[in-house]
């Protein structure tokens, strides 16, 4: 494989450098070279006309052609399409469905070779100021429901498949200007493989040493998703330069279309490259009952209402998997020997930290371990509402992972008692509903 860079005419020219192709050699590819983009291929006509083909087309040209000329079975298909491995990947996984072939396809901009000799080769253009994509294999049965009925901005949303640097699998997915993938967010190939952090101070632009990054799973089964988050959403790229901030709930629509994510083994787990995705969806001050310790925590006015459920959090509890997330920004920086994850400082310059937010009970859950519990006389939404609020009452004062413990039954049993004596107590009962910071006291108050 080639490599091209804008000459001065404008015209792509040699740089003198090659790659070896990462596709198997033996049997030999079917090759595709033509012009196109991420949804379209242009075919060229024997009149010298040409005929835009969307990929429906396009995968049943093929197809039809392998027919007549039949390959071996294993033998991949290689798309020299600019773009074609770009946005949903919808192109080449269509066309792998249809073939039941591999096909292999790049991110950025490959195309046929225009050098007349180099009968062998095709080419990947460098530009300057944008990333240069990557290879990836694309395998049948992640084609896109036919049926789908996903909005109209879906389809305009800027994002890339993250592409590991070790196995050249596709390991995730970012949402970004393409211009922003080029410096730091190189690293995301890597992404797979860093194990280590450091904490970035914005008022002193100062790092720390680095820290080890102990993930909640197998490195080999974390789903990486990199963008640009706020607190309770996100912030999507969009094609015509703007970007769309989407709450959780459209976040959630949003990645749950990602065959890449959601045709996963269910032990996968979801590490959020994205600032903010632990922060309470209501509210950003705060609070100063949390203050006692070292570290602040994010405030939002009922910490146990489903208004206060972070992105992470939301995330988690819809996809039913395991998800890292960080309260404050984060991102990815070269350091020293190679890149590492970098969490931002709060503007005291005290450190924030990593967290691990398992899905919460539904409602069949809640329903056994109110029974587990001691609960008798059945279960309501009310109740199970409540027992819901004691779990996250339990996650914020004991630990995210209190929920894996062996005795959290008799945990919730326990923290239920103290509720149901906030709401027959005359005087606490008007006040509100329970606050985590009264288990905290009565946990205190009796180690």
């Amino acid at each position: 494989v080639d490599r091209l860079t804008t000459g001065p005419t404008g015209a792509p020219a040699p740089t003198g450098n090659a790659d070896i192709a990462p596709w198997p050699w033996d049997p030999a590819p079917y090759p595709v070279l033509a012009d196109g983009s991420h949804d379209r291929v242009t075919a060229q006509l024997p009149d010298g006309t040409t005929w835009e083909l969307d990929a429906d087309e396009f995968a049943e040209l093929v197809a039809a052609d392998l027919t007549r000329h039949p390959l071996p079975e294993h033998a991949p298909i290689v798309l020299a399409v600019p773009s074609a491995g770009d946005r949903y990947l919808d192109l080449p996984r269509k066309l792998a469905e249809r073939t039941g072939r591999t096909v292999w396809v790049h991110s950025g901009l490959a195309q046929r070779n225009p050098d007349p000799a180099a009968t062998s080769t095709v080419a990947v253009l460098h530009r300057d100021g944008l990333p240069d994509g990557t290879w990836l294999p694309v395998r049948p049965g992640l084609a896109p429901d036919p049926d789908d009925d996903a909005p109209a901005w879906h389809r305009e949303v800027l994002t890339q498949p993250i592409v590991s640097s070790r196995t050249g699998e596709q390991t995730g997915r970012s949402f970004h200007q393409p211009a922003e993938l080029v410096g730091e967010r190189e690293s995301y190939r890597d992404l797979d493989h860093m194990s280590f952090y450091v904490h970035w101070d914005a008022a002193t632009n100062t790092y720390s040493g680095k820290l080890p990054m102990r993930d909640p799973g197998p490195a080999d089964k974390a789903y990486r998703l990199a963008g640009h988050g706020l607190p309770g959403g996100l912030s999507l790229p969009l094609a015509d330069g703007s970007s769309r901030t989407v709450d959780r709930d459209e976040a959630t629509g949003w990645l749950r279309r990602r065959k890449s994510l959601t045709s996963l083994p269910q032990d996968h787990w979801v590490d959020l490259v994205i600032c903010h995705s632990g922060a309470p969806g209501q509210g950003s001050a705060q609070d100063v009952s949390q203050l006692d310790g070292v570290l602040p925590a994010p405030f939002t006015a009922d910490p146990l209402g489903d208004d206060a459920l972070s992105l992470g959090q939301h995330l988690a509890n819809q996809l039913r998997r395991t998800t890292r997330l960080s309260y404050s920004s984060q991102g990815v920086v070269r350091f020293g020997d190679g890149p590492v994850r970098v969490l931002a400082t709060d503007a005291q310059g005290r450190p924030w930290w990593w967290e691990t937010s398992h899905p919460e009970p539904d409602d069949a859950e809640l329903d056994r371990l109110a029974g587990q519990a001691g609960f008798e006389g059945g279960t309501t939404p009310h109740i199970r509402s409540e027992l819901l609020r004691v779990v996250r009452a339990l996650k914020l004062v004991v630990g995210p992972d209190v929920q894996a413990a062996d005795d959290f039954p008799a945990l919730v049993a326990g923290a239920a008692a103290v509720v149901n004596m906030w709401f027959a107590d005359p005087d606490l009962q008007p006040t509100g509903p329970f606050w985590p910071q009264l288990l905290t006291q009565v946990i205190a108050a009796h180690p």
